[in-house]
């Protein structure tokens, strides 16, 4: 069973690389891993391949419920490696795995473009889309009005309907965290 936590580091994702010849025979050799410690990597996959024969398997991962889906049985290094690159400056992981879900990312052969992908779309964790569409007018709006913001014309305005109108407009799509909040996320 995959262990699903809270992780909020590259550091923290974990694989289990074990033995498949050893398993085979009825025992279970092998170990945890952090996919950005390359050496201790590089030593997991030589310890279980024999030196090259391809004969090692991933049993299990630690990290969120998004990393188990992306690594499978028989991922290999350079792929574990080129996934710990490209996440290396990616902070937020719940909002990056909201992303995920929704894109339905599963090729690891990917990944060196996912963060730059997910920094383009992700708008931000607001604790409504109608938040949201206030600040995307806001940062628009010229200074005047800026400065009337609080007052009519705009005073008026339903920021709530506005966000939901960019949903539906098919531009943007929201993701709940479970703290009342939503991550915004560009459609493109």
């Amino acid at each position: 069973m995959t262990k699903t936590t809270a992780t909020s580091s590259t550091d923290e994702l974990q694989v289990w690389i074990g033995d498949l010849s050893a398993y085979n025979a009825g025992r279970l050799v092998g170990e945890w891993v952090s996919i950005t410690d390359a050496d201790a990597l590089t030593e997991a996959y030589r310890n279980a391949s024999h030196n090259g024969t391809s004969d090692y398997f991933i049993a299990d991962t630690a990290g969120p419920a998004w990393f188990a889906q992306v690594v499978g049985e028989y991922t290999t290094e350079e792929a574990l490696t080129a996934l710990a690159d490209a996440l290396a400056d990616v902070h937020d992981f719940d909002a990056f795995g909201a992303w995920f879900a929704n894109e339905y990312r599963r090729d690891i052969a990917d990944a060196d473009s996912w963060a730059d992908e997910f920094r383009e779309q992700f708008r931000g964790e607001f604790d409504s889309i109608g938040d949201y569409a206030y600040e995307l007018w806001f940062e628009c709006a010229d200074a005047a009005e800026r400065a009337q913001a609080d007052r009519w014309p705009f005073s008026c305005i339903d920021w709530d309907h506005a966000g939901r109108e960019l949903i539906v407009g098919g531009g943007y799509w929201t993701s709940h965290t479970g703290a009342g909040t939503v991550y915004v996320f560009s459609a493109d």
